[in-house]
């Protein structure tokens, strides 16, 4: 049996990691990449992923959020976060916009938020 240590790449890391691989989907703002997300499912949850380039959304916010949100409905709750505000100062504010809730939960210092659909 041979046993090495190996540089993982970013395909290697999602499939051990998430083996429900996200599928990543890119908002551009006239041809140039805005924000990318995804939903994915890692320790019985559903998770979300969001990372925005606050100069290049601009004037597309708004629909940013829509897409965000019908993205939500679509799949439908709960879906998790873990919200980094102390990196992203803005992140809490666009959680609370699209309805998440902060729960008691943490994970490496970083709040952990759920969204739901109710009936």
């Amino acid at each position: 049996m041979r046993v090495e240590v190996v540089p993982a790449t970013s395909a290697d890391v999602l499939a051990f990691c998430a083996p429900e691989r996200p599928v990543y989907q890119m908002l551009t703002v006239d041809g140039v990449p805005a924000a990318v997300g995804a939903l994915y499912t890692a320790y019985g949850r559903t998770w979300a992923f969001l990372d925005v380039k606050a100069d290049a959304i601009g004037a597309a916010r708004a629909r940013l959020v829509r897409a965000l949100y019908r993205a939500l409905l679509d799949h439908g709750g709960p879906v998790y976060v873990l919200c980094d505000a102390d990196r992203y100062v803005t992140a809490e504010r666009l959680l609370d916009v699209l309805r998440f809730s902060p729960t008691n939960e943490t994970h490496d210092g970083k709040r952990i938020w759920v969204w739901q659909t109710w009936a």
